[in-house]
């Protein structure tokens, strides 16, 4: 399960709340998270690339690799540039990046076997 941690400037209170399966998530093991300019969190894992909006789960056909493997050296990556724009680095080192008006990723061809984002 993975705890998700809200922090309210008012209060120096910490709330957490757990997010699982049970919750809509693709799967438990989550192998990397990120969070866009709009408020939206993208949890990457083997099963699938999940966007939450707070409430429920969008689920993004991208598999990223198991971090249980004795050898993972491509893990996957989610990263927002600053202009909101989302790439992801999936199974096998694919560099995807998400066109925001279709809601669909595409393999950005002219990189080949990416293992980061900066």
């Amino acid at each position: 399960m993975l705890p998700l941690v809200i922090l309210s400037q008012h209060d120096k209170q910490i709330a957490f709340n757990q997010l699982s399966i049970n919750d809509g998530l693709s799967q438990n093991s989550v192998v990397d998270i990120a969070q866009d300019k709009t408020g939206y969190l993208w949890f990457a894992t083997q099963d699938g690339l999940n966007k939450y909006n707070g409430i429920t789960f969008e689920k993004y056909s991208l598999f990223f690799e198991d971090i249980t493997k004795e050898r993972y050296s491509k893990l996957g990556k989610i990263f927002v540039t600053k202009r909101n724009k989302i790439f992801a680095i999936t199974k096998n080192g694919a560099l995807q990046k998400l066109n925001s008006k279709t809601n669909i990723f595409k393999k950005i061809n002219r990189f080949k076997n990416v293992s980061s984002i900066y």
